[in-house]
């Protein structure tokens, strides 16, 4: 039989929690390495919703990091901790049914929202910034994000708050029903703007009729 999922998540976290022993061991452990590896043990149980754990290896890989080369010439904790990082999200279903389509029949097009993520990691304050033109699918992915888990950004070797992070969930989009609830509210419109008109013909002429009835 497969081994369970359980058993193959003990398992990755006994094989992580080894090689954070043996990135650590030595007189002159890498700097880079350690912090490396005590970030994705950070992840393990922030993606498990479990900070309190998460935070000591966040707070080891930052302390780490500090001691490391820069690279790119960018300080190495800015590039872990510098910004909030997405760990577990739930893509919306159906974002993919029409990605096989020709590209005359279907357009790749992307939701767009902004969001805070608070020092524990979770999502707050979200906003649509672009829907697809599908506000249906916009608001499923705003359901989405607001379950998702993101490594916190760090500041001198905190967790923190941060506002303003953007999030895009692409979609695949027909052509043939781009804007359709503009074009049925267009059609609608149209409609009763002829009934209207309609209407004021037959006042009118009702209106003539009585006056030449007289």
């Amino acid at each position: 039989p497969g081994l369970s999922s359980s058993t193959i998540a003990a398992e990755g976290l006994r094989w992580l929690e080894r090689a954070a022993e043996l990135a650590s061991a030595g007189p002159e452990p890498s700097p880079s390495l350690v912090a490396a590896v005590r970030t994705q043990l950070g992840d393990w149980y922030q993606a498990r919703l479990e900070l309190d754990r998460a935070r000591p290896h966040y707070q080891q890989a930052w302390h780490a990091a500090t001691q490391a080369a820069p690279v790119d010439g960018r300080p190495l904790q800015e590039r872990i901790f510098g910004t909030p990082v997405l760990l577990q999200y739930r893509p919306v279903d159906g974002w993919d049914r029409y990605a096989q389509r020709p590209a005359d029949e279907a357009e790749r097009r992307h939701v767009g929202l902004e969001l805070a993520v608070d020092a524990q990691g979770r999502v707050q304050d979200v906003k649509v910034v672009s829907d697809a033109g599908d506000a249906r699918f916009a608001a499923r992915t705003v359901q989405s994000i607001e379950v998702a888990r993101y490594r916190p950004r760090f500041s001198d070797g905190e967790p923190v708050a941060t506002s303003g992070v953007r999030f895009l969930q692409p979609v695949f989009v027909l052509l043939g029903e781009a804007g359709g609830e503009r074009a049925s509210f267009i059609t609608a419109a149209l409609r009763m703007a002829v009934g209207l008109a309609l209407l004021h013909a037959a006042v009118q002429l009702s209106a003539e009729a009585s006056r030449e009835a007289r």
